[in-house]
Parts: structure tokens; C-alpha cells; sequence
């Protein structure tokens, strides 16, 4: 989601550069003046899985599967289809196959990008920083952040 770069950039206010953001300033696009967004968009399915991603007009499954089908009347679900790892990827046209019927052979330098900027992706996803505080081991909810606004890490003042 684009929100925080492009409400910086609404604001007009720079964003810290020590850090990595979600996203990018989408300004031009709300305000009309391109038509232009994302080169890469990743469609995660889970925290640990992106199993497709946009590429320009093409998109990538690295994995396919099988939604969970419609509830019958008795309240059961006949079972998900098939999970299946694609390498290479299926790639469909969206602009000539918006349906994804048909994967295509996109050539071997889309095919590269493609598997480039998915490699990249999950190396930026698994260098940005991650909280392993454990504030369950805590006696009481007074040392847990922001339960206790007499404490100096609790960033809400009252």
C-alpha cells in the first residue's frame, strides 16, 4: 500500500532515509498527471508467500492453487484444489488475456525481470527490521508499552 510515501509527499515533508518503505508516492497518478504506477506489484497470500506478482502487462504465478469453494447446504466445503509450485513461473498477457486462460512464453529477458524482482522483493522482505520483544514474560501489563503512560517508552501523552 502507497499510503505513507504518498501522504509525505502530500504533506510535503521528506521521509527518513535510513529505513525502507511499502510503496511509493502515487501523488502523480491521483492528481491525473500520468498514468503511470507501479512497475512491480506482489500479490502475497500470506506473511511468508508471494505467489504472484505484476510485471508491467504481464503476470507471474509462482504458485497456483485452488480457492476454498462455496459452502454446500449442509455446511460443508467440497475440498481446495490442487496446490501447484510453478519454476518457471506461468506467465499470462493481461493486456491480450486479461482471463489468464493461457500462459505465455514472455522471452527470456521479462522472464529474468520477473524472477529477478521476485528474488529482490524477499531480499528487502527479510532484511527489514522485525520486533522479537517478548512482552509476555511481563508480571504485569505496567511494562508493556503504552499500558502505562508514566512510562518513558509510552509515546502517548495524556
Amino acid at each position: 500500500v502507497d499510503i505513507v510515501p504518498t501522504f509525505a509527499a502530500l504533506a510535503g515533508v521528506s521521509l527518513p532515509l535510513d529505513r525502507h518503505y511499502d510503496g511509493i508516492d502515487i501523488t502523480p497518478l491521483l492528481l491525473n498527471n500520468t498514468d503511470q504506477g507501479h512497475t512491480f506489484l506482489f500479490h502475497p497470500s500470506s506473511h511468508t508467500e508471494v505467489p504472484a506478482m505484476r510485471y508491467r502487462r504481464f503476470k507471474a504465478h509462482f504458485r497456483t492453487f485452488g480457492s476454498k469453494p462455496c459452502r454446500k447446504a449442509d455446511g460443508t466445503h467440497d475440498p481446495y484444489g490442487p496446490s501447484v509450485t510453478h519454476d518457471p513461473p506461468l506467465v499470462f498477457d493481461l493486456v491480450n488475456d486479461p482471463q489468464e486462460s493461457e500462459p505465455i512464453d514472455p522471452g527470456d529477458e521479462v522472464m529474468q525481470i520477473i524472477q529477478q524482482a521476485h528474488e529482490d522483493f524477499w531480499k528487502d522482505v527479510n532484511s527489514s527490521l522485525r520486533s522479537t520483544t517478548n512482552y509476555s514474560e511481563c508480571a504485569d501489563e505496567s511494562c508493556r508499552p503504552c499500558s502505562n503512560p508514566r512510562s518513558a517508552c509510552c509515546r502517548l501523552h495524556h
